[in-house]
């Protein structure tokens, strides 16, 4: 049931053609057998987690994908910005919690507090962000009104306004 694959690298280089690595013949054909049924069961359960995880590595954006088209979509059709706003974060909560989950379960607990911390930075820095954003959205609309009311004469001619100095 098992075969045996010997790898030979020889160096033609030399032109001598002699073997970089000789095939050893004292290592056991199972490196990392276990030693007894609970290891053999760590074992399993550790692949299983290692198949799961490269499976959530490549289908996760695909799935990302989907959900995101879907929130997009909440506006569009109920005309509630506010659902989707709710959606969003909701959202983004899951994939937060999930990327801690999957970094405690790929690294430990050290890697799941990592994935909190960078999350916790991501979620700040966002807030930064939009806050800037709305101040400057903000400051262009007063310099907007600040125009019109310019143009209109409303800022220096007074007599719009019933003649009071």
């Amino acid at each position: 049931m098992s075969e045996e694959v010997r790898i030979i690298i020889t160096d033609e280089t030399s032109g001598e053609g002699t073997p970089v690595s000789t095939p050893r013949s004292s290592a056991p054909s199972t490196p990392m057998a276990p030693k007894n049924e609970k290891d053999a069961k760590k074992e399993a359960r550790a692949g299983v987690i290692a198949a799961g995880l490269v499976a959530y590595r490549e289908l996760s954006p695909y799935i990302s994908q989907a959900v995101q088209f879907g929130i997009s979509q909440i506006e569009v059709t109920t005309g509630s910005a506010e659902s989707q706003r709710k959606a969003q974060f909701l959202s983004s909560a899951i994939g937060t919690g999930t990327s801690i989950v999957v970094a405690g379960l790929a690294g430990g607990p050290g890697a799941a507090a990592a994935a909190a911390g960078m999350a916790a930075l991501q979620g700040i820095t966002s807030a930064l962000y939009r806050s800037m954003e709305i101040q400057n959205q903000k400051r262009l609309e007063n310099e907007n009104l600040a125009l019109r009311k310019s143009r209109l004469g409303l800022a220096t001619n007074r007599s719009r306004t019933g003649g009071v100095s």
